[in-house]
């Protein structure tokens, strides 16, 4: 159900039940809300996230120097996954992506 915390994809369900729903979380310590984007893009989930790295040298004047990273994640889903209908829920540190089944019929 979309709102619990839960991990895996699919949904844990009792035996013989199909989900309802995908689910997908992602730790991402350290990252803030801010710098964390969600796309579903050609039937995946991708996730991008940037952390500023600062470094600081003391060789007379003070220098600073700021670097970035990006990192990106990708996770292919089911052929069933209506991606359309995807919820997404950002916190820091955490992405949660909730993705429903497509009824078949």
């Amino acid at each position: 159900m979309p709102g619990e915390e839960y991990t895996g994809m699919p949904q844990n369900q009792p035996h013989g039940i199909e989900p309802r729903w995908y689910a997908l979380q992602v730790n991402l310590p350290g990252i803030s809300r801010e710098n964390i984007m969600v796309a579903l893009i050609d039937g995946c989930v991708e996730i991008h996230c940037r952390t500023h790295l600062e470094e600081m040298e003391v060789q007379g004047p003070l220098e600073f120097e700021v670097s970035e990273v990006v990192t990106r994640h990708r996770v292919p889903l089911p052929a069933d996954a209506d991606t359309g209908k995807a919820r997404v829920t950002l916190r820091d540190g955490l992405a949660l992506i909730e993705i429903p089944r497509r009824i078949k019929g």
